[in-house]
């Protein structure tokens, strides 16, 4: 048996435990994006009730899928997070 052949074994381990996390991040970045697009869909149809929340949490809505479009699933969850605390009182 070669002598880097467990080496290679130990590096293939690693990376699909990698692929694994950025799988669920990814799915949780995407979760979070729909959730919260859909919050700031309810309030438009009940009207603007604060207009400049309802713009921030726009802005973060654009700003989360634009890090999930460059792969950096925990910014984008944290800005869908902060998108949906800013609209859930005018939920």
């Amino acid at each position: 048996m070669p002598r880097f052949l467990p080496i290679v074994l130990i590096l293939f381990a690693a990376l699909a435990g990698c692929a694994s996390t950025v799988s669920k991040n990814h799915a949780a970045c995407r979760d979070m994006i729909d959730a919260a697009s859909a919050d700031l869909d309810r309030v438009k149809s009940k009207g603007f009730g604060d207009f400049v929340d309802v713009v921030k949490a726009s802005g973060l809505i654009v700003s989360a899928t634009a890090q999930r479009s460059a792969e950096k699933y925990q910014g984008c969850i944290e800005h869908a997070q902060r998108a949906r605390e800013l609209l859930r009182p005018l939920l």
